[in-house]
């Protein structure tokens, strides 16, 4: 459990921050803190590789969409590449954004989803109410928090999301605010995980799984088909 000040600080200084954006570069992805949009797409495309994988192999009912979390939404750019893609046909898409105005700005531009403003750590879900959440670049600044609150801060959130999800939650974030003893608290989240580290950008990928059986048949598949 995370302590109140850690969350106050956290939650303030990132509203701080991308007001401060969102005044500057407007409605783009240097607004959500992406140094371009291409870098943007780059991510994006690593964060949708195992959404479509398994949105391909029909492991999923098909009956119904695919419950997604966004956690650090901004201004809504992952849901357009989920358009440009097709994927969000597939998908039942929900942003959530830490700052207001962006939150809105986000809304504005895509009435037909549903964008949420709120600090994660402080907001509760029906059990299992996503199959995926996706965590894409939203834990880059910690100015506020010291080197141990910030890694309390990703571990309790990241250990809460996993409880809010029937398949996985994907973390994209930068090595350098995720030291080693970090990365290996994170991995003890689930048995079963899949870590690629050597992103453009610094970067690296953790995918948390929870169904192990549903990975396993996705991954020999993916072997019997590649």
């Amino acid at each position: 459990m995370l302590e109140k000040d850690i969350i106050e600080r956290y939650s303030q200084d990132q509203i701080q921050h991308y007001t401060q954006r969102l005044s500057e570069f407007g409605s783009s992805s240097q607004a959500d803190s992406w140094t371009s949009q291409y870098l943007a797409r780059y991510y994006y495309r690593e964060a949708v590789r195992n959404l479509k994988d398994l949105t391909d192999l029909n492991i999923f009912n098909p009956e119904r969409k695919i419950r997604l979390l966004d956690i650090g939404s901004g201004n809504g750019f992952y849901l357009n590449y989920l358009k440009e893609t097709g994927l969000a046909a597939s998908v039942d898409y929900t942003g959530l954004e830490i700052n207001p105005e962006t939150c809105l700005a986000a809304q504005k531009q895509q009435s037909d989803a549903k964008f949420i403003n709120g600090d994660f750590s402080t907001m509760n879900f029906p059990f299992r109410a996503f199959d995926f959440i996706s965590i894409i670049g939203t834990y880059s600044i910690f100015n506020a928090l010291n080197d141990l609150e910030t890694e309390n801060y990703i571990f309790n959130n990241l250990s809460k999301a996993f409880g809010y999800v029937d398949y996985g939650v994907n973390l994209l974030i930068s090595r350098c605010v995720v030291p080693e003893t970090t990365l290996a608290k994170i991995l003890k989240i689930s048995e079963n995980y899949e870590l690629k580290n050597n992103l453009f950008g610094n970067y690296m990928s953790i995918f948390l799984y929870r169904q192990k059986y549903t990975n396993d048949v996705y991954s020999a598949v993916k072997q019997f088909s590649s």
